[in-house]
């Protein structure tokens, strides 16, 4: 107990007290030579000088908050604290005199003068303005909404925004390092597949960063595989590569996709590359996962060249799964020949309850496994049963231009069998005879004014604008002008396709990219926007709205124009208006960026999760204000491009539909988003005995009838659901384990729900 008793006496004990006070050692004795020279004794204890400006410290003190506290060294002070100024702190800075450069201190943190927070103008420095965004700046604006309605922000000046005759502009645009990354094939151009990428938040600060993909030559001249963080602000893109993930390794890594497994917020990325599929995690324990172990080392499918991929619930278990899709690689190893069938085969993985991914069993391999080689995967409910159908876009090196095609599996569309049929998919060409066979390699869903939705497929030669009737495909591309098959005699090989409503008018348009296979001397290929009218008419557009003739390939060895490959439309910066990304056979990536026009108001990106239908960027669909259908615009399919995950709404409210069917209104509030939105929880599962009860919070009950399938022992059948006042009821047999829920007869819930 002796050095408790020093401890005490150390803070209270002081000469100058009475000597009948107690100070609170064990004999009551007193002691003040225990007080620092920064310390006096007042009523009997040790306490901080008082300290101003006029009354400063004893020499070896400092004044913080009128108060003297000892000069320190980091190591003196608690964990989580450093010296700053003489005093110890948790925070990053005191003034600005604690930071690098002309870094400036605020709220405790060391900010670059364009990044400090604000809310008024005095919270910056000389000269510098408190912009709309919340960060200080200099200049006329550092976003839109600084400068006049009619003007724009362009490198902190407002300019006059303009009113395009067409309703929508383009511009090109250089952002280092990102239009800098260059990749080639050289003289094994092979395919011509060029490199691709990804669209991800790897760091959930909700905005979109890109990974881009190498080619097969690795020379200082080119880029490896690499990872660029987004640090843009709203209307001024910047981008930042990642060290610690930009270098080549043993795989040559050509694109990659997003996913959140973790439900963090923070994406993985999934990695395609000749020979190599894995899943890349970040984070300072984060932990890659090869998916090709899953193969065994005699399976010849691990010589698959992966470069197309669509998540998708194969099995409808709640959990999302990934298709794989292998292109033309390797033919033979070590003098021996490999099946054509074996190396192309699409890869179906499943994902585990615990999140692993696993091959599935023989039933689905059997039948998504084909021989062509996979460019573009998508997923969409096409038929509108409520179930997703998978979308696959193989090259067969055939085109409707000449007769004959080859024997490899054309492209399809796997339709998701009922539960309630014998089937897991009843696969349907894309054509009816020979025509069903071509070089297809990008997919897009585009509705057709006054005729519907069809799927649009890029090929070589021909384009196809393919919709089902009555089971039959049907190819109206030639009808609606959009087949781009020829320029001076010369068959086109179309590739990147988006649909989006680009001049706003409330009209699907559909921008497709083009390039040549090897080098091309002069240009014959154009990126072309096609801009539909309300009767269903298209125009092809290119440089009146800003999109450029191809030029020379940059860093290409061969030589040659550009040649584009996938590409994509994005809001990078968040500012409400469009980024085109193209990705090239050779060379580096083109960027183009829409011109807000005159009047316009911002595009909103929205988040979505999905609660009952696992999904990742698809079987979303969006009614925007004044519209009267669904758009179904945000569906993957491009060759080697990973796309968004999330949505653009065209209008600032609407109505989102989740791929369970459930609808939920939204509204930006005039801003650009991102808004996260949840499905909410409306659906009530309870069971008595055998007695299964269902509630449905939402709009459609309780006018809506509801049908199940149930699957059990003795196999899988169908119930009504008994409607009462509040619920429905189903009565159960014993052995029974799930089931799946129909609305009116016609749309599934693409889920098996576990009985409880």
């Amino acid at each position: 107990m002796r050095p408790l008793a020093l401890v005490i006496g150390m803070l209270v004990g002081c000469p100058q007290a009475d000597p009948s006070i107690d100070a609170g050692t064990p004999d009551g004795s007193s002691s003040c030579s225990d007080c620092k020279g920064y310390e006096q004794c007042e009523e009997g204890r040790c306490v901080a000088l008082t300290c101003r400006d006029s009354l400063p410290c004893p020499s070896g003190a400092v004044c913080v908050e009128t108060q003297c506290q000892p000069i320190c060294q980091t190591s003196d002070c608690p964990s989580g604290e450093r010296c700053l100024q003489n005093r110890c702190t948790a925070q990053e800075c005191l003034d600005n005199t604690d930071c690098d450069d002309e870094r400036i201190c605020k709220q405790g943190r060391c900010f670059d003068v364009d990044e400090v927070p604000c809310e008024l103008d005095s919270d910056c420095p000389d000269s510098w303005r408190c912009s709309h965004y919340g960060r200080c700046f200099q200049g006329d604006c550092l976003v839109h909404e600084d400068c006049p309605a009619d003007d724009r922000c362009v490198a902190t000046q407002c300019i006059e925004r303009p009113t395009s005759p067409e309703g929508v502009q383009f511009e090109k645009l250089e952002v280092l390092p990102l239009t800098l990354h260059t990749g080639a094939d050289g003289q094994n151009l092979s395919q011509g597949y060029g490199f691709g990428g990804g669209l991800l938040d790897f760091d959930g600060d909700g905005d979109l960063d890109i990974f881009l993909g190498a080619s097969s030559l690795r020379a200082d001249d080119f880029s490896p595989p690499c990872l660029y963080r987004n640090d843009s602000t709203p209307g001024t893109l910047r981008f930042v590569i990642v060290e610690e993930a930009c270098e080549w390794e043993e795989i040559t890594w050509n694109s990659g996709w997003a996913a959140d497994l973790n439900n963090d917020g923070k994406h993985e990325l999934v990695q395609l590359g000749d020979r190599g599929l894995r899943i890349k995690r970040f984070g300072p324990n984060a932990v890659d996962t090869n998916l090709m172990a899953a193969l065994d080392s005699q399976d010849y499918r691990s010589f698959c060249k992966a470069g197309a991929m669509e998540w998708m619930d194969l099995d409808r278990d709640g959990l999302v799964d990934m298709v794989i899709g292998c292109q033309l690689g390797a033919s033979e190893v070590g003098g021996r020949p490999l099946s054509p069938r074996a190396i192309r085969a699409n890869l179906p993985f499943k994902q585990m309850p615990d999140g692993r991914f696993e091959l599935f069993d023989s039933a689905f391999d059997d039948i998504l496994s084909d021989d062509g080689s996979t460019l573009g995967l998508s997923s969409l409910d096409v038929n509108e049963d409520g179930l997703l159908d998978l979308i696959v876009a193989n090259d067969t090196f055939s085109t409707l231009a000449n007769p004959g095609h080859s024997e490899m599996n054309p492209g399809s569309v796997y339709f998701s069998c009922s539960p309630l049929e014998d089937c897991l998919f009843d696969r349907r060409l894309l054509d009816t005879g020979a025509d069903a066979w071509g070089s297809f390699m990008g997919i897009g869903n585009l509705h057709v004014e006054g005729l519907g939705e069809h799927l649009y497929f890029s090929d070589w030669g021909p384009n196809r604008a393919v919709q089902y009737v009555d089971g039959v495909p049907v190819n109206r591309a030639f009808d609606l002008g959009l087949d781009l098959s020829s320029a001076e005699q010369q068959l086109l090989y179309a590739w990147g396709v988006a649909v989006e409503d680009f001049n706003r008018d409330g009209y699907d348009d559909l921008l497709v990219g083009q390039g040549s296979v090897g080098p091309e001397p002069f240009p014959l290929h154009d990126d072309v926007l096609f801009l539909q009218d309300e009767g269903g008419n298209f125009r092809a557009l290119t440089e009146e709205v800003g999109i450029e003739e191809h030029g020379l390939t940059a860093a290409s060895p061969l030589g040659g124009m550009q040649s584009t490959r996938g590409l994509t439309r994005v809001d990078l910066d968040l500012d409400g208006y469009l980024e085109i990304l193209m990705m090239p056979q050779e060379g580096r990536p083109v960027l183009y960026r829409e011109v807000p026009q005159k009047g316009a108001s911002p595009r909103c990106t929205l988040r979505p999760r999905s609660r009952y239908v696992a999904a990742v960027g698809s079987g979303f669909a969006l009614q925007e204000a004044g519209s009267s259908r669904f758009a179904r615009r945000d569906i993957q399919g491009q060759l080697r491009l990973g796309l968004s995950p999330w949505l653009i709404s065209n209008t600032s409210s609407g109505k989102l539909r989740y791929p369970s069917g459930a609808i939920q209104t939204y509204d930006c509030e005039g801003t650009a988003g991102p808004i996260d939105l949840e499905e909410p929880e409306w659906i009530e599962i309870s069971r008595s005995n055998q007695r299964l009860t269902l509630r449905f919070d939402h709009p459609w009950w309780p006018e809506t009838n509801w049908d199940l399938a149930v699957r059990g022992a003795a196999g899988v059948r169908q119930e009504n659901c008994v409607i009462t006042d509040q619920h429905c009821q189903v009565q159960l047999h014993d052995g029974d384990e799930e089931f799946m829920l129909r609305r009116e007869g016609r749309w599934w819930i693409h889920r098996w729900f576990a009985l409880p």
